[in-house]
């Protein structure tokens, strides 16, 4: 690419000194600053190209990421549409898991106000679940999410807002059975990962979505201390209903008697 800005430059200095007629010269001259300005638009073009390449493999090498503010733009028809393609193109591959998870990737990393996540995700979850890689498939994410939040420098970001909001996404999907094996695990990894997000995602996500900004780690422990604290109200009432009667029958009579 040098040589040939060096070969522009040669050419436009040879016209200027050899064309006689000014007309001709100003041609000559406008033509090849078109030529040198594609040619910068190009060297520009390829190191950004390159850039883009590792990030939207998230830096996990085969994996492509989809970015939340092109995700936003998709209305319900190209959401089921992105989905569809995914399980075609699962089903016509020696892949199977690949494009199904890039397609929960994308799901799951869109910005979830409309609800749009329960309005697609189906297909993909009864994809994965034929073949038993529902979980599998929602660790893997889960853990790419944390090692690129816990890596700022490596990722643009574009690309953490991204991760974030597929962690969000992926809590408040499974918050109701947060007590289960599988999806206390998800919460307790988050939250264990003690992921900060750097002032650079903070200030690209208030920007773009005009949202109050919180770790994914925070707010795993917060939904981890509520699952805990049910867990500790059941535990002592059970205790209480187990207690022998007559001793359930002693505690109440003393209750009465320490009214005034």
């Amino acid at each position: 690419m040098r040589s040939g800005m060096a070969w522009v430059f040669r050419y436009f200095l040879h016209t200027i000194f050899c064309m006689k007629k000014k007309q001709r010269i100003q041609s000559r001259v406008i033509s090849y600053l078109i030529v040198s300005g594609i040619l910068l638009a190009l060297t520009g073009c390829g190191t950004s190209s390159k850039k883009g390449e590792g990030e939207e493999a998230g830096g996990f090498g085969k994996h492509k990421l989809y970015p939340y503010n092109t995700l936003v733009l998709k209305d319900l028809d190209q959401m089921s549409r992105l989905v569809k393609e995914k399980i075609r193109e699962s089903r016509a591959s020696g892949e199977k898991i690949i494009p199904l998870r890039e397609g929960m990737q994308a799901v799951y990393s869109r910005p979830n106000e409309d609800f749009m996540i329960e309005k697609v995700v189906a297909p993909l979850k009864n994809e994965l679940d034929d073949h038993e890689g529902w979980e599998s498939t929602m660790r893997s994410l889960v853990d790419e999410a944390i090692s690129a939040l816990k890596n700022p420098d490596s990722f643009r970001p574009q690309a953490q807002v991204t991760y974030s909001i597929l962690l969000e996404n992926v809590m408040a999907e499974l918050k109701p059975d947060a007590d289960k094996p599988f999806e206390r695990g998800i919460f307790t990894a988050i939250r264990g990962a003690d992921i900060e997000l750097s002032r650079q995602a903070v200030s690209e996500r208030e920007l773009r979505i005009m949202k109050k900004v919180k770790s994914p780690s925070e707010i795993a422990s917060l939904i981890l201390a509520d699952v805990e604290k049910r867990e500790k109200e059941r535990s002592k009432n059970q205790a209480k209903e187990e207690e022998p009667s007559d001793v359930r029958s002693r505690k109440s009579v003393k209750r009465t008697a320490d009214k005034p």
